[in-house]
């Protein structure tokens, strides 16, 4: 998949979702914030370390959890907005500006 196809999936998403019990540090949830997309991740390995505060973390998979996540972010427009500026500001975190001198020292 090409950089344009993926950016393109992202773009036509109203939300990201992620029930992986196996994540480690999470691209495609950086990925997805960037994009203005609501997260909606379990939280599992490392998930919780990336999203921080951010998006919203399940502590469970059952179905019925995941829909009451999204039906509230999809009707909730003021709940949907506080996800993404939280969102927003964990990716502050992620800046190039601040990753780069750590990979200097490092």
């Amino acid at each position: 998949m090409t950089d344009e196809e993926l950016f393109g999936w992202y773009r036509a998403a109203n939300a990201y979702v992620s029930l992986s019990e196996h994540e480690g540090f999470g691209v495609p949830l950086i990925e997805a914030m960037a994009f203005d997309l609501p997260v909606i991740a379990y939280a599992s390995s490392a998930v919780s370390e990336t999203l921080g505060e951010a998006g919203i973390s399940l502590s469970d998979r059952d179905p019925a959890t995941l829909l009451e996540a999204l039906i509230r972010v999809h009707q909730d427009r003021a709940y949907r907005g506080e996800v993404i500026r939280s969102q927003r500001s964990r990716l502050l975190r992620f800046s190039r500006q601040r990753i780069e001198p750590s990979c200097e020292t490092g």
